[in-house]
């Protein structure tokens, strides 16, 4: 697809798709340095790979030599820059060595951020990388310990494919720092798989048999990797194909949908090693547990003449429900999970405005003390703060998918409410330590409290109707409540 259209003069179609420069080209000049792109462009259409990288190669070469006597500002010397950096890492990518393409283009990026073309660079790496897709396969017949399991079967893990050679001196220097993250977030549901292939050499270069090979590789394993003893490590060019590697150490993560989260060729800084990626920071599920037994134990608070059955009732309701939701959630069972746990805060509702229902029938005949009355309004008022903070934060994917779905993403950008972060610029989200934050159930909680004392959403405005909904329901719940108890207080003076 043509980013601009060629001249017309530049470049002419022959027999059997070859191209090739067919006005004057004036040496280096901006216009002549395009020309050459838009050959670059059609050898890479034309499916020529190397012709396509080399005559690339030759483009980005002539165009920062021009930019040594002119700017980026010009726009076809610009286009010429970009369209060789597109095609060189294009060109690379067709002949599967996408981890080389990446690299490239993040070094580019580096150097060309803040010009005309950063934009479009950072495109490129999004277009090339095997970032937010679906993970390859990752079929090997041989391999050194335990076998590779099958990705649908590691679905709920957080996957780090460790790419590695037995001749690369920077996979040795990196392996502590691998060794350390899957120490220390291996509890957290971190699998470590380590692939490599043979190269057809030992030491020193020196030619070697298959079997002889394998061995070697044992042997550099147990020297200079030694945490892989306990780690799946797959012998297969053809996982390296797959993910397109063409040069090592290579980092890939997969969060525990599958997807790639992260592809990362090259070095890796120790800072960046020991940050845990998103997909293992998983939101905490206790606030929700203890919200719901909060409710279930201010049940009891209740007067007699509020509740339904003996006060034990409800809460048993609620632990019965609460339990299978919490083994289903660790078992990893999430759309089960997500319908018991709908069900356990659809029956909380449901007696939460029951409840409010029996107050207000019970307020004019005065059955009940002052005192009652008072505790079960208290009551009444902090279970529909904590039941709403639930809705909003919990299951029926609300929010960005719920909890389980927020796991899956590198940073909360989007969903039903519009919280301050998500207004933040990259570059001060980044100087507040902002740039992969995401709502936990607090946030979520001061959100419910806000719409139950100031009846408004403050600092967080509702985005979807939905959400609109249920805040308007909370403030009438809550606003009726306080109406109550003020007019039992005029009636009491």
């Amino acid at each position: 697809m043509w980013s601009s259209r060629p001249p017309k003069s530049a470049i002419s179609t022959g027999p059997r798709n070859s191209f090739e420069i067919t006005g004057p080209t004036n040496g280096d000049t901006p216009e002549a340095i395009e020309a050459r792109s838009c050959l670059a462009r059609g050898e890479l259409a034309a499916g020529k790979f190397g012709k396509a990288e080399a005559h690339a190669t030759e483009t980005y070469d002539l165009a920062v030599a021009a930019l040594r006597t002119r700017s980026l500002d010009d726009r076809r010397l610009q286009e010429a820059l970009a369209t060789a950096i597109e095609i060189e890492a294009l060109a690379l990518t067709g002949q599967g060595a996408r981890s080389m393409a990446v690299e490239r283009l993040h070094n580019e990026l580096e150097r060309y951020r803040e010009s005309p073309i950063g934009a479009r660079i950072q495109s490129n790496i999004d277009l090339v990388s095997l970032e937010g897709r679906p993970a390859p396969r990752l079929d090997a017949r041989e391999h050194l310990g335990r076998p590779m399991p099958e990705l649908n079967t590691l679905k709920g893990k957080v996957i780090l494919l460790f790419f590695w050679a037995h001749w690369c001196s920077i996979c040795k220097e990196e392996s502590p720092l691998i060794a350390q993250l899957a120490d220390r977030y291996r509890a957290r549901g971190l699998v470590i798989g380590a692939p490599t292939q043979r190269y057809g050499y030992v030491d020193g270069g020196r030619p070697a048999a298959p079997d002889r090979e394998l061995r070697y590789i044992e042997q550099v394993r147990d020297k200079n990797f030694n945490f892989l003893r306990t780690e799946t490590v797959p012998i297969s060019e053809g996982i390296h194909r797959e993910y397109g590697v063409a040069s090592v150490p290579m980092l890939v993560l997969l969060d525990r949908q599958g997807v790639v989260r992260l592809y990362h060729p090259g070095r890796i800084t120790e800072d960046a090693a020991m940050t845990p990626p998103i997909y293992l920071r998983r939101e905490p599920r206790w606030p929700a547990a203890v919200a719901l037994a909060a409710v279930a134990c201010l049940s009891i608070a209740l007067a007699p003449g509020l509740s339904i059955g003996p006060p034990w009732l409800f809460p048993a309701i609620v632990a019965l429900l609460l339990a299978p939701t919490i083994l289903l959630h660790r078992a990893g069972y999430h759309t089960m999970d997500r319908w018991f746990g709908m069900a356990t805060t659809a029956v909380v509702t449901l007696e939460l405005v029951a409840a409010l229902i029996r107050l207000v029938t019970a307020l004019p005949s005065r059955r009940e003390s002052p005192k009652a009355l008072l505790l079960s309004a208290a009551s009444i008022w902090l279970a529909n703060l904590l039941v709403f903070a639930l809705w909003y934060w919990l299951y029926w994917r609300l929010d960005a998918g719920g909890p389980h779905g927020r796991d899956t993403r590198a940073s909360h950008t989007s969903g039903a409410f519009l919280f301050p972060q998500m207004t933040m610029t990259s570059e001060t989200k980044s100087a507040t330590g902002q740039n992969r934050w995401s709502p936990t159930f607090l946030d979520y909680l001061f959100l419910a409290f806000n719409t139950s004392t100031a009846f408004s959403p403050t600092d967080t405005p509702a985005l979807a109707r939905w959400g609109k909904a249920l805040m308007m329901l909370q403030s009438l719940i809550s606003l009726t409540v306080l109406a109550l108890l003020a007019a039992r207080a005029v009636n009491i003076l």
